[in-house]
């Protein structure tokens, strides 16, 4: 989880939402390779902050932990709106032609919001790092079995829950070692990103 720290933003508001994916079970359809709406919805959000300043207000995503997230949201303060909403259209297309096979119904809305007060720039940042940089998904397969997902990881859900952006990832794995090493690997993540 990060602690969430405010502050006061100028800029426009902006919500963006990621949806109409088709999830799914994490244990018995992360082989397919579908669209994590919330690994989406960070991406677009890093393309907005290469040439403008954001902060977030909010972001929440997925609804169970052992789902593939389908819907997620961020509200947040660009001090280019316009700009913003062009990068996040324009990213948006060439992502969904990416996953065109695995969910052709992905879509992206984009409105206007009115917030002053966000999380802090060093927040934004390390959210926005922490979910682009974090494995997700099919981490390696089973060499015995054809076909098996040996182990995966699913970043879940993001939501607020007592003054704190919670990110609960469901981890997976056929092999205990395997899976030892993925926790590791999760709080070394953490760790770096506070």
């Amino acid at each position: 989880y990060f602690p969430i720290k405010k502050e006061d933003f100028t800029g426009q508001g902006l919500s963006l939402t990621v949806k109409g994916l088709l999830g799914g079970h994490s244990g018995g359809e992360i082989h397919k390779q579908r669209a994590n709406s919330n690994k989406v919805l960070v991406r677009l959000l890093n393309e907005i902050r290469k040439e403008n300043e954001l902060r977030i207000i909010s972001i929440v995503g997925g609804i169970k932990d052992n789902a593939i997230p389908a819907n997620s949201t961020a509200q947040i303060i660009a001090k280019d709106a316009a700009k913003a909403e062009e990068t996040a259209k324009k990213l948006f297309e060439i992502i969904k032609k990416e996953y065109s096979v695995q969910d052709p119904d992905m879509q992206l809305e984009i409105s206007k919001t009115d917030v002053k007060t966000a999380y802090t720039k060093e927040l934004t940042d390390n959210i926005i790092d922490y979910l682009m940089t974090v494995p997700d998904g099919v981490i390696k397969m089973s060499m015995d079995m054809e076909n098996l997902v040996e182990t995966s990881l699913n970043n879940a859900i993001l939501k607020e829950a007592n003054d704190n952006l919670m990110i609960i990832t469901s981890t997976r794995s056929s092999v205990e070692s395997e899976l030892d090493d993925l926790l590791d690997r999760l709080q070394i993540f953490a760790k770096t990103f506070n």
